[in-house]
């Protein structure tokens, strides 16, 4: 595998000064790259931790890809062999988290699903979503890209991603065993709060101010501002986290690396709620909304069952061996992320469906 590094495990900000969750670590890792098919990626360090607290076994780190610049977590959670990466400090986005992935790829070349498991503040909604609630994707919408029409004018044109059936179905299962009250989501924060300070839910309140009322006390924590301006919502049965189905970024809350994702693998996005992305957002909820998505993604990954193949190609479907697809990467002389950035820069946006004339053509 060309040259080779290694690279020491991530720190855990938020759990570093607590005990650790009891997990079995083995003295050396004798599995190969390829049994490694599920890569979750965190874009902050306290969503790693998260991640960390939740899986089963820790595996001992492999040697990298010299092209191959991440820092992993090597760990078991049911019976998937997971990669855990997250962004470098400080860089978020599509491409960031399109580099990550590709990096990942690169060691271990048998990933088959990527998790995009995090933190995310609300979106207006008519949706009762709250603090510490769970939403997860059936589709993620990518605005940030459309093309110019004149004048200095850039009009959207927003891609809908749409989750893969083998995703769909093991949330359809998760879903209606949570419709009956079999969630293990409760549980596990319980463990969670129990062995880690930073996990457990606020004292803070679970404030939500109408829209046009801007923060004006000099505290972060709301206690100066207009009380009376707060929206009164009815009491919930218990404090458990709701976990809500639907569209990221436009619908129930707003995503900034998911997108980048779903264009080049199979993946589900998991998002913690942390603020209302007002002007009256704080930290306090983050630790608690992180672990929150990331006790949902450890439920999905149980549920999830082992198979070669996630995609579920057909039995008869072309499969490149490993000598072709080492010459395709070979040819990624540039970043394709980067290169679809120059474009829309210089160009103003990808032309839409640009490519169905291929599709269509017998001849290709």
């Amino acid at each position: 595998m060309g040259g080779k590094r290694y690279c020491n495990e991530a720190q855990a900000a938020a759990t570093s000064s607590r005990p650790q969750k009891k997990v079995h670590h083995e003295p050396r890792n004798t599995r190969s790259h390829d049994s490694y098919t599920v890569a979750w990626i965190c874009a902050l360090s306290i969503e790693m931790s998260a991640a960390r607290a939740m899986l089963d076994e820790v595996h001992e780190g492999l040697a990298q890809d010299a092209k191959d610049i991440n820092c992993y977590e090597l760990r078991r959670i049911g019976k998937h062999n997971v990669a855990i990466a997250c962004l470098p400090n400080g860089k978020y986005g599509t491409n960031n988290a399109a580099t990550v992935f590709t990096n990942m790829t690169q060691t271990f070349k048998n990933i088959q699903l990527g998790l995009m498991v995090g933190i995310r503040g609300r979106a207006p909604s008519k949706v009762d979503l709250r603090l510490g609630d769970i939403v997860v994707a059936s589709e993620v919408i990518q605005h940030d890209i459309g093309k110019s029409i004149g004048d200095g004018l850039f009009q959207r044109t927003p891609i809908h991603w749409r989750v893969h059936n083998s995703i769909g179905t093991v949330m359809s299962s998760l879903q209606s065993k949570h419709a009956c009250g079999s969630s293990r989501v409760p549980s596990i924060l319980q463990e969670m709060s129990e062995k880690f300070e930073a996990f457990k839910r606020p004292v803070t309140a679970d404030r939500l101010f109408i829209a046009t009322y801007q923060h004006e006390s000099s505290r972060p924590d709301c206690v100066g501002c207009n009380q009376s301006k707060l929206i009164q919502r009815g009491l919930r049965d218990s404090n458990d986290p709701v976990i809500h189905y639907g569209a990221i970024a436009s619908v129930l809350c707003f995503e900034m690396e998911a997108a980048g994702l779903m264009e080049i693998c199979l993946c589900l996005s998991v998002r913690g709620i942390c603020d209302y992305s007002d002007s009256h957002k704080t930290k306090e909820w983050q630790s608690f909304a992180a672990v929150t998505a990331a006790t949902y993604a450890r439920e999905f990954l149980e549920e999830l069952p082992v198979c070669k193949d996630l995609s579920r190609q057909p039995s008869g479907a072309f499969r490149l061996e490993e000598k072709d697809n080492k010459c395709l990467r070979d040819l990624h002389i540039t970043n394709p992320q980067d290169n679809k950035e120059t474009i829309i820069k210089a160009k103003g946006g990808l032309l839409i469906e640009s490519y169905i004339w291929v599709m269509k053509n017998e001849n290709y």
